[in-house]
């Protein structure tokens, strides 16, 4: 797997696979291999309560990494192939990573909220 620069995406019949998957490949992967998972919504369309957050924060993390993910493997389960998805722009557009312990650019990021806390009619 080392030598073949492609992305390989797997097609989990359910959550519990593609955890349990994404647990063995981590193991015999190593940490140079990169794995994205993106886990189905694990709600009914018509249900009255969200997802849990960690399920939203990895479909994120996980759709803003997909504009530049170029070697690795992209775990999702047969729901999530079947749910639409925005565009790979809107999602970069709109999202950054914030990192424990790594420098802020505060200006930057006051800027990018003030932005997209504005209107669209009045930009």
């Amino acid at each position: 797997m080392q030598s073949d620069t492609r992305p390989w995406i797997h097609v989990a019949s359910d959550i519990r696979e593609l955890e349990k998957l994404a647990v063995e490949l981590r193991f015999f992967g190593g940490a140079e291999l990169e794995i994205l998972t993106l886990p189905d919504w694990e709600t009914l369309p018509y249900d009255q309560f969200s997802p849990h957050p960690d399920i939203v924060s990895e479909r994120l993390r996980t759709l803003a990494r997909l504009g530049e993910f170029r070697h690795g493997i992209l775990l999702l389960t047969a729901d999530s192939l079947l749910t639409r998805l925005p565009p790979v722009s809107y999602v970069s557009a709109r999202s950054f990573s914030l990192e424990r312990g790594a420098a802020l650019a505060i200006e930057s990021l006051r800027r990018r909220l003030s932005a997209r806390a504005t209107p669209a009619s009045a930009r």
